[in-house]
């Protein structure tokens, strides 16, 4: 109930602004709560995402890196395991891979929202 919910599901056929906008070319549903980085669990980032994703979740957790963190995509999507390493390399303490994604949420009858992308 207290956890940071983080999807990473990339943005399909979209892209990041040089505004930090996106421009996305297929909407993303999402777990009611959840805070979309796209892109942010790719194996090697582009430039500007890992800084991105770092000023994000040092603004959600207020710099307390022992807030509990859910990670997710797709259903046993790497990317979210990807990011939830990176999250706990970068010292967050209580990170939790949430291997379902947003397909066991659907599977197990919970409601997706329309995600829109952190600035």
């Amino acid at each position: 109930r207290d956890a940071i919910l983080i999807d990473v599901y990339p943005a399909e056929g979209g892209h990041r602004e040089d505004d930090g906008s996106w421009r996305l070319a297929v909407p993303r549903a999402s777990l009611p709560g959840a805070h979309w980085f796209p892109e942010a669990g790719r194996g090697v980032l582009a430039p500007g995402i890992g800084p991105w994703f770092e000023r994000g979740m040092a603004r959600l957790t207020g710099g307390d890196r022992s807030r509990r963190i859910v990670v997710f995509c797709l259903a046993d999507c790497w990317m979210s395991w990807n990011a939830a390493r990176r999250l706990h390399a970068a010292g967050y303490t209580r990170v939790a891979w949430f291997a379902e994604g947003t397909d066991g949420w659907q599977e197990m009858g919970l409601p997706l929202v329309d995600a829109t992308p952190e600035r």
